[in-house]
């Protein structure tokens, strides 16, 4: 059955015919939830999808199991666990991830490979690739790696000038660039992308996967939080996601509201350093710490908390949106947010959505969680706030449609 797809491509040599669809290639590195419900959206539509993500990265996944008559999902090993605090294993594995890209592009030639969260090593040998094999591909930019390495180690480090001029030449050399705001468009065009090869697609959550819940449900039940005020952090975390900030609050808490748990739901190093602060003389024994849990709980997970927390460390990039904190919308709960005042999340949840209250500093964190605990009125309506924001924003078949459009070269080139 034949049927035209606003967006279809026509490969070489084929420029008398249309086609039913696109091949594509989506490859988001960390295996979060919006790009598979993009890469699910997309084979709904009736093209041909092949997700591919790094099975050995330690982090919250979408749900990447395999669907019948949905995308062909592909994990890629890069060996031992994925160690970024080593520089030499960290090569090591970008490296493996990036042949293990190509491998896949070889095999599949598609017409569009999607590049998202691809570590800066693997994202250059899949460019290069792309160039080769006469791929169109879509750089969808979530951050700008070399900056990380600049902060690490200097700007003037030879280490720091190499990445940068990577990352340069991988944006330039992308088809298209999708920038998650305008701030990163406006970076990406001062590198010297023209205008009309940048698009701008904020981030999103796959809210149909993510329905409200009770606060008291099966998984609440399970961890004994009924009757407690939960403030929960679910994700990532690092050193530098200041989980000392959680410490803090916890131990605040147990001052201004006995009832109030601290609970985390990660398996990161932040962990292993708040194991490390327990002590005979100070247990805290309301901050509770649990694995990574199935994305099919996530909802049940958010939902059993009173308050969900989020933490950026100080040198977070200036215009991206972690991927919890558009989670933690679709929850309808509200937000208490540690990170700088001009990062992008820190204005999504204070004024865009109203969904929250963020803080620059630690003591002020503490009074905004305590102004929480005590404000049930207050966290209904930032709660609600959020859920409609979610649900006015988040509508994945729009947004389907504009990246079909950017897979389109001759409409973007018209």
């Amino acid at each position: 059955m034949r049927f035209d797809i606003p967006g279809a491509s026509l490969k070489p040599g084929a420029e008398e015919k249309r086609l039913d669809g696109f091949d594509v290639v989506v490859n988001d590195y960390a295996g979060h939830p919006f790009q598979i419900d993009l890469s699910n959206e997309l084979q709904s539509l009736g093209h041909s999808v092949t997700h591919l993500y790094c099975n050995t990265n330690v982090t919250p996944r979408g749900a990447l199991q395999q669907r019948p008559k949905g995308p062909s999902i592909r994990g890629i090993s890069t060996g031992d666990r994925f160690d970024k605090y080593d520089v030499k294993k960290r090569l090591l594995a970008e490296l493996r991830y990036g042949f293990g890209s190509v491998k896949a592009l070889l095999r599949n030639r598609p017409d569009v490979a999607v590049s998202s969260n691809v570590p800066l090593v693997a994202l250059a040998l899949i460019t290069v690739a792309c160039r080769l094999l006469r791929i169109r591909h879509v750089l969808w930019l979530q951050d700008f790696q070399a900056g990380l390495v600049s902060m690490k180690l200097g700007e003037d480090h030879l280490v720091s000038r190499g990445a940068e001029a990577a990352e340069r030449w991988c944006v330039r050399n992308a088809a298209h660039v999708v920038a998650i705001s305008a701030g990163f468009e406006r970076a990406v065009i001062e590198m010297g992308v023209p205008s009309s090869l940048v698009t701008t697609i904020p981030n999103w959550a796959p809210i149909a996967d993510m329905p409200t819940v009770d606060r008291c449900n099966d998984w609440s039940a399970e961890h004994d939080l009924d009757g407690r005020r939960v403030f929960l952090y679910s994700g990532t975390l690092g050193i530098k996601h200041r989980p000392e900030a959680l410490v803090a609050l916890a131990e605040h808490l147990r001052l201004v509201d006995p009832d109030a748990l601290v609970v985390v739901v990660s398996e990161s190093i932040g962990v292993e350093w708040i194991d490390e602060q327990r002590t005979s003389k100070n247990p805290l024994e309301n901050l509770i710490v649990l694995p990574f849990q199935p994305f099919d709980r996530l909802p049940e997970v958010l939902g059993s908390a009173d308050v969900l927390v989020v933490l950026l460390e100080e040198d977070a990039g200036e215009f991206s949106v972690p991927s919890k904190v558009l989670s933690y919308l679709c929850a309808g709960r509200p937000v208490l947010g540690l990170m700088p005042g001009v990062n992008a999340a820190a204005d999504l949840i204070s004024n865009e959505a109203a969904a929250g209250l963020v803080a620059e500093d630690i003591e002020s964190f503490l009074n905004d969680g305590e102004v929480l605990a005590k404000d049930g009125e207050l966290r209904l309506a930032m709660g609600k706030r959020g859920r409609t924001y979610a649900e006015d924003t988040f509508e994945v078949a729009q947004i389907a449609m504009r990246f079909l459009e950017i897979f389109d070269e001759r409409k973007m080139t018209e």
